[in-house]
């Protein structure tokens, strides 16, 4: 009958890919507590920025809204090209003077 060998037996490699394949690395643990500490710490800024949110009488659920689209007229456009010109003009008659 074969002879079955004790986790004190067990090389090195074998307690690794063991570990491994159960999930129980050391690093692996090590990195797990150390993303829960952190996701502890964000979830800690998150309820803090929800209660000053609370305390100023805003809600700190809402999704954020994006402005809304301003719309400018047709006459609104031309006025803005019409005055534009105006100036460009003035600036071209300007450097005529200075250069000619």
């Amino acid at each position: 009958m074969a002879r079955q060998r004790t986790s004190s037996e067990e090389s090195p490699l074998e307690i690794s890919f063991t570990r491994r394949i159960h999930g129980h690395s050391g690093s692996d643990k090590r990195e797990e507590r150390k993303l829960e500490k952190q996701l502890g710490k964000l979830n800690d800024q998150l309820n803090g920025v929800r209660a000053a949110a609370k305390a100023l009488g805003g809600s700190a659920e809402r999704e954020v809204v994006g402005a809304k689209k301003r719309v400018l007229s047709a006459a609104g456009r031309a006025a803005i090209v019409k005055a534009a010109k105006k100036r460009w003009a003035k600036v071209r008659k300007q450097a005529k003077k200075v250069t000619g």
